[in-house]
């Protein structure tokens, strides 16, 4: 039981700081592109009109963008994007 304690105590302020980063991003990016937002633990969801190539970069760019400003973080971060007509259908986007 100490050991599962002293996991979700160091874990804790990984998730919290993953997720605070998470939803910054998903601010961000309504802002910039007025469309729906949905978020699912660390991924964010984009309904936007056409193939969606151009946001995914930007909505890309953003998430990255937010983890850079954050000085406290120690390890680099990553970010991925996927487009399709639905989530089933989703394949990821290579830049």
């Amino acid at each position: 039981r100490i050991d599962e304690v002293a996991r979700e105590g160091a874990n804790s302020p990984i998730q919290g700081a993953s997720s605070l980063m998470t939803l910054l991003s998903c601010y961000r990016v309504e802002k910039k592109y007025h469309a729906l937002v949905l978020n699912e633990h660390d991924e964010i969801l984009v309904d936007v009109p056409g193939d969606g190539l151009q946001e995914a970069a930007g909505i890309k760019d953003i998430m990255l963008q937010v983890a850079s400003e954050q000085d406290w973080l120690t390890v680099p971060m990553e970010a991925d994007a996927k487009v399709g007509p639905n989530w089933g259908e989703m394949e990821e986007v290579q830049w």
